[in-house]
């Protein structure tokens, strides 16, 4: 197999290049370059403020002194939630990398995902999936359309099907194929078995690097409460309810080793992290100050740590997301929208587009923004060249909208399949 790092889904910033006071390309007209990011002119303040202050009009004023922010977000029409999602977890035992193996999937399933774990951090990949019928779903030796379905990370594998809500989880019995770059490796498998759509997330938010905030003062820090209430309107919009919020400090050396995450090796042991200070269900939110390795297209604002992420973290591994959080005092906006866009990767949704422009996510109502946008030949469809055709979607590849994101009926239905509801 190719030893090629592979990356995992970012969430880019629109048209900064670096985290210094710099942007590369130079900031379109009404907005200003602030710590490296190409923010609204008015939203803009450097230096950050300071803990009991926000950033208004481009100022820094005292919380108390702060004029109430326009509502962004309309609140969602009443939704009809169903009962709380039947969630089965089942223990496969132990598979070998190369090895071929077998699951009985019952009847009644919306979804069945498979989470295999390397104790080593092996890479591990679901290299072939077949139905009972013989139809083959997945198949690494079809590379587009294989990376259309799994997003490999290193570590954990997980493969969650149906992958569109057009296609459905027959029962029989289903054969797969688990592979890594090392032969020897093994795995441990699970199974988790989803009969209704989810409707609630709990969260843990980790404060990683933030000078003066801690889980003790996180309820009265003002760009961190902003952050939140949006998060949740933004998942409310799509009938998700964010349940129950803990906050966790993580000690001194975990601080100043993650707040400041250079490299994907450092990634990868900053989503190991949670094991050690939670054991629960709860989708952890590492917000870090910043994430600096080179992407290639922008300040990383974002990165999950699955698509889909694990379904059930108790008693395994902790995996969740990480999220540039170093700028909530000045734009609040941009830390929720990659609270909501990374945690939709974690509940398993895709980019519809993916930057080239040359592939698309398998929903048949997310608009396409394909290579014939890329105006100015960079290589890239950007925000501004996709407007009105997916750019305002939750899930677009890149950041740049102050407006509601949108979501699909079929983004909707998916990220409610998710094992990792309640």
């Amino acid at each position: 197999m190719s030893t090629t790092k592979l990356l995992p889904l970012l969430f880019i910033s629109a048209g900064c290049e670096s985290i210094s006071n710099v942007c590369e390309p130079e900031c379109s007209a009404g907005y200003a370059c602030s710590a490296g990011l190409c923010l609204p002119a008015d939203q803009a303040c450097e230096p950050s403020c300071s803990f009991g202050h926000t950033c208004q009009s481009g100022q820094c004023v005292p919380v108390q002194a702060a004029t109430a922010p326009a509502e962004v977000i309309p609140a969602p029409a009443p939704v009809e939630l169903p009962p709380t999602v039947a969630k089965e977890i089942v223990d496969l035992g132990t598979v070998s990398a190369g090895s071929s193996f077998e699951v009985e999937i019952p009847s009644g399933l919306l979804s069945f995902q498979l989470d295999a774990i390397s104790d080593t951090n092996d890479l591990a990949l679901f290299v072939e999936a077949t139905t009972p019928r013989g139809a083959k779903f997945l198949d690494a030796a079809n590379r587009d359309e294989y990376l259309r379905r799994i997003a490999p990370t290193t570590g954990i594998a997980s493969i969650r099907y149906p992958f569109a809500p057009t296609e459905t989880a027959e029962p029989g019995r289903y054969t797969f194929r688990i592979d890594s770059r090392r032969p020897t490796s093994t795995f441990r498998l699970r199974a988790t078995w989803c009969r209704a759509l989810g409707s609630a997330l709990d969260a843990n938010i980790f404060l990683i690097g933030h000078p003066n905030l801690n889980a003790a003062n996180a309820q009265q820090h003002p760009g961190l409460t902003q952050t939140l209430e949006t998060f949740r309107r933004i998942y409310a919009s799509a009938g998700l309810t964010i349940r129950n919020v803990r906050f966790v400090d993580v000690s001194q050396q975990d601080a100043e080793r993650f707040g400041v995450v250079e490299s994907m090796e450092e990634l990868d042991e900053l989503f190991w992290l949670g094991s050690r200070y939670s054991n629960d269900d709860a989708l952890n939110f590492y917000m870090i100050r910043m994430i600096t390795f080179d992407a290639g297209a922008g300040v990383v604002l974002g990165v999950a740590g699955g698509v889909p992420g694990l379904a059930s973290a108790a008693n395994w591994p902790s995996r969740g997301v990480a999220v540039s959080a170093a700028f909530m005092d000045r734009d609040s906006w941009t830390v929720s929208t990659t609270m909501a866009h990374e945690g939709g990767h974690y509940l398993g949704l895709r980019h519809p587009n993916e930057r080239e422009g040359t592939m698309f996510d398998l929903l048949t109502d997310t608009p396409e923004c394909g290579a014939d946008r890329d105006a100015d030949r960079d290589g890239i469809v950007s925000y501004v060249e996709c407007a009105g055709l997916g750019a305002e979607n939750l899930m677009f590849w890149s950041d740049g909208s102050t407006a509601p994101p949108q979501v699909t009926p079929q983004q909707i239905e998916m990220a409610r399949r998710s094992s990792s509801l309640l």
